[in-house]
């Protein structure tokens, strides 16, 4: 069975560039977004070395405020994202460049399939119809064993609360209050230790032993939702 391809159904390359003509901030946009990966090392170092320059005078955080205030900047960069799915562009291409998932772009295409420009919107948690599958789940839990944050854009290397909050608002859409942030970690198989001065990976051992205290099996993912 051959790989299914990801396409725009109903819209044409030049009928999603008109959106970037009819507005500026979509543009303002993707340029900031390349601005924000030069910033940053890890897994953005081949895009800065690409360019072989810096950001100076900004650190990630003070960038991405820039995408907090003004919603039309995010818009923008999932925009060119269904774009560049629109000309045919690679699945592992455009993960690498936007640093998520493939499904979270497939998600896009589909919400600008059926809404058009609002479907790239972020759309506010609604009670508790508005939760983690257990699918993203599963995947979250992955991620916290093996993927430390500054891979998806966070400039630190240890995962806390307000991190996870964040990410799981960005990747999914959904909404958490900081203690159903920390039961879901509970209930993954997660200990939290509040902040001493010290992280896991300053130390090999440390580290090691941190990330096999994590690898615990969870009754059921479904539990986790009752609790949060």
């Amino acid at each position: 069975m051959g790989r299914h391809v990801l396409t725009v159904k109903g819209y044409t390359p030049e009928q999603i560039r008109e959106y970037f003509r009819t507005e500026e901030k979509y543009t303002i946009g993707i340029r900031l977004y390349a601005v924000y990966q030069v910033s940053l090392g890890g897994s953005s170092r081949k895009l800065r070395d690409l360019y072989n320059t810096t950001v100076k005078g900004y650190t990630p955080d003070q960038i991405k405020e820039y995408f907090r205030a003004e919603e039309k900047y995010t818009i923008g960069i999932r925009l060119y994202a269904v774009y560049q799915v629109s000309l045919g562009g690679s699945s592992r291409k455009l993960r690498d460049l936007y640093n998520t998932s493939f499904k979270q772009i497939t998600n896009w295409v589909h919400q600008f399939e059926k809404e058009g420009i609002d479907g790239l919107r972020d759309k506010p948690g609604r009670g508790r119809k508005s939760r983690l599958s257990e699918g993203q789940l599963e995947e979250l839990r992955e991620m916290l064993l093996n993927e430390p944050p500054d891979t998806k854009g966070f400039n630190t290397a240890t995962w806390s609360g307000p991190l996870l909050k964040e990410y799981i608002r960005k990747q999914w859409g959904i909404e958490y209050k900081k203690a159903q942030i920390y039961n879901i970690i509970k209930a993954l198989g997660f200990s939290y230790q509040k902040g001493s001065g010290s992280y896991p990976e300053a130390d090999r051992k440390a580290k090691q032993d941190f990330v096999e205290g994590l690898k615990k099996t969870v009754s059921g993912y479904r539990e986790i939702n009752n609790i949060v």
